[in-house]
């Protein structure tokens, strides 16, 4: 049985319908000033759509996520809903809010005025509801992936516990014929001595039995004793439990967070994370348009998105993240060669060192 969201074309149907609004929007002379943010809104609603879409599609068979891709489907009809209503509204100031509309003017005009009086209360409204929406999809997603990556470390824990239990019974097994052994070393040990009383003749002989016999007393318990430092070296439950170890990302406001590659698998799916930690806070803008580097912390190499996704990071490494100030800065800190991307308080140190404000 396939976890339900929707269905492919509601899907397609919603992505389209922004679409088509963020064009009508985008054309309209009044874009820049009232509709920027609205066009923002609705495109990264368009994207965590088609990403919840793919993530539930990989993830069909899994029945722990059926509740969760009912909520999504909810979501997704109340967003169509929200979407269709906007855009009815719309339409009717779409021939005057164009940037080459050659409608009457006077009409024009009028309409425009009716649009700013009249819909800008709506246009509030309808920009909270798509964020509204952004955020029930983006809980709802990174609900799902803790709950997917729950799934895998409880199978891991299976399969340790297992294997924890295989070897416990062989170190046990080991232990018994250990002592056995050294029972029956006794055993022999003492016949020997028994003989040696018995026979003087034979106490030559018998010493240098006798001698053997505690060599390989001797080598039994140097046996013994490497068992038991093999059960106590055993890793514990938990470190069991972590297969394959995340790497570390510092990002670019000095937040560390682990990443764990077995849920997070591609590009996309990282770039998905970044954005969601930085969402209402400072960098967001930089995470939205990719100005943004990521290096290796021991060895200070950059890594290329163009590099495939398996080969970019390793288990256990650490990455830096730094955000990219360019053209934004004023004459006097490019002239400087380094200063500060925030306050731009020129630095008097070399341009190819790292320095920390």
């Amino acid at each position: 049985m396939s976890v339900a969201f929707g269905s492919v074309g509601d899907i397609i149907s919603v992505c389209l319908l922004a679409k088509q609004l963020v064009d009508t929007l985008d054309a309209s002379r009044g874009s820049s000033a009232e509709f920027q943010n609205l066009i923002i809104e609705l495109r990264s609603l368009e994207r965590s759509l088609l990403e919840t879409e793919a993530f539930f599609r990989a993830h069909k068979d899994d029945q722990k996520l059926a509740a969760i891709g009912e909520e999504s489907s909810r979501v997704v009809a109340a967003c169509q809903k929200s979407i269709e209503t906007f855009s009815n509204r719309v339409k009717k100031y779409e021939a005057a809010l164009k940037k080459d509309s050659s409608s009457n003017l006077v009409k024009g005009a009028v309409m425009k005025v009716r649009w700013q009086i009249s819909e800008k209360e709506s246009i509030s409204k309808f920009r909270a509801e798509v964020t509204g929406h952004c955020n029930a999809i983006g809980m709802l997603l990174a609900t799902a992936n803790l709950t997917v990556s729950s799934n895998l470390l409880d199978s891991f824990e299976q399969v340790s516990e297992q294997a924890s239990t295989e070897q416990q019974s062989t170190l046990q097994q080991l232990q018994r014929q250990s002592e056995q052994f050294n029972q029956f070393s006794a055993s022999v040990s003492e016949t020997l001595n028994n003989l040696v009383n018995r026979f003087g003749w034979f106490n030559q002989f018998g010493t240098i039995i006798k001698t053997l016999i505690q060599k390989s007393l001797f080598v039994n318990f140097a046996t013994y004793r490497a068992v038991v430092t093999l059960q106590n070296s055993l890793p514990s439950r938990l470190e069991r439990s972590l297969i394959q170890e995340p790497f570390i990302l510092e990002d670019a406001i000095g937040r560390i967070a682990p990443v764990h590659l077995q849920f997070i698998n591609s590009w996309d799916a990282f770039e998905a994370v970044i954005d969601a930690r930085f969402k209402g806070i400072q960098g967001h803008r930089k995470v939205m348009d990719k100005e943004y580097t990521l290096q290796d912390h021991t060895s200070g190499i950059e890594v290329s998105r163009k590099r495939p996704w398996e080969g970019a990071f390793l288990p256990g490494g650490r990455i830096d993240m730094s955000f990219v100030f360019g053209d934004d800065l004023p004459a006097a800190a490019k002239e400087s060669g380094a200063s500060c991307p925030n306050c731009h308080t020129a630095s008097d140190g070399a341009t190819d060192l790292e320095i920390r404000w």
